[in-house]
């Protein structure tokens, strides 16, 4: 009853106190409610924007490596390009994007495909920039930066400037590719003009490093190291990954220069790799690396994902 008493009581205490409260208090007129402070005003609400994360979108740039020149799987007719190959190590491949822009031509005009492809590259805003080979044809090939005949090899340094200039246009992650020795090719699908000597070949991968070294966000594939390797026949060894001598031997096709569908698989992985070392965001689950389920995606692709050039 007490308890009943006191709820019954409570409404008509708190009327009362307001009713007094109001009665002391003093009448306003206009010009002392504009002196007063106003009401603060609600702030709007944080708007919180994902982030995009590096794998969503994924731009292959690159000559005839990456579009996949004369990589075919025996039973099956698609080339297998390299961001073909990249997208079929996705474990989840409908939550990123990956195209290509490459060309078999590249080798020929070099100056326009390089600049040309990165701005079809750059319209689509990528979250990651791949270019196993596109610097490739800016330390080797028969013309300079201005279309001129290669007639010392100061101008494939000078080459290599303006092609790290195009890269240096995207502000984001990036995997290029180092200038591996390819002169088993002469005679094959290089002529000897076209490959630069020995102590040139040094120096291009020495202004790459040094060029990489102030560019946290840039990965450099060390192309050179594997070409070396699979030359010398001994397997492939990649940071934990290993691969024999007779499963490397098959990575290059008979005109030892251009990959395999294995030789894009094995590079596919090993930039996979390279991710995960290097950038703390990427998680391993995001790729299924189990070889037999790749070649299963990659023969189950209908049109490639990239333009080509």
């Amino acid at each position: 009853m007490r308890d009943r008493l006191r709820c019954r009581a409570l409404p008509a205490l708190l009327s009362s106190l307001a009713a007094g409260a109001c009665a002391q208090s003093p009448p306003t007129d206009h010009a002392d409610a504009q002196e007063r402070p106003r009401a603060i005003e609600r702030q709007p609400a944080e708007v919180w924007i994902e982030q995009p994360r590096v794998l969503d979108r994924v731009a292959v740039v690159g000559a005839s490596a990456s579009a996949g020149f004369l990589c075919l799987f025996p039973d099956h007719h698609l080339p297998v390009s390299f961001d073909r190959a990249f997208g079929a190590i996705l474990a989840q491949p409908n939550d990123s994007e990956v195209f290509g822009f490459a060309s078999a031509m590249f080798f020929n005009n070099a100056r326009e495909f390089g600049p040309g492809f990165m701005d079809q590259a750059l319209e689509r805003e990528p979250t990651l920039l791949i270019g196993i080979d596109y610097l490739f044809w800016f330390g080797y090939g028969h013309l300079d930066h201005l279309g001129r005949p290669v007639r010392g090899e100061a101008q494939r340094l000078e080459m290599l400037e303006f092609g790290l200039q195009q890269l240096d246009r995207f502000d984001g992650p990036i995997v290029v590719g180092d200038f591996p020795d390819m002169s088993a090719a002469i005679g094959l699908m290089l002529a000897r003009q076209q490959v630069p000597k020995p102590e040139t070949l040094v120096a291009l991968n020495e202004r790459l490093q040094d060029w990489a070294s102030e560019r946290p966000e840039v990965i450099v594939m060390p192309l050179a190291a594997m070409v070396r390797q699979i030359g010398e026949g001994n397997g492939l060894a990649m940071g934990n990954r290993q691969w024999t001598g007779k499963q490397a031997a098959t990575f290059v096709i008979t005109d030892k220069l251009h990959p395999s569908p294995e030789g894009q698989i094995a590079g596919a992985t090993i930039i996979a790799d390279l991710l995960g070392e290097r950038l703390e965001e990427i998680d391993p689950a995001s790729f299924d690396l189990d070889h037999d389920r790749v070649v299963s995606r990659l023969k189950n692709q209908g049109n490639p994902q990239g333009s080509g050039g």
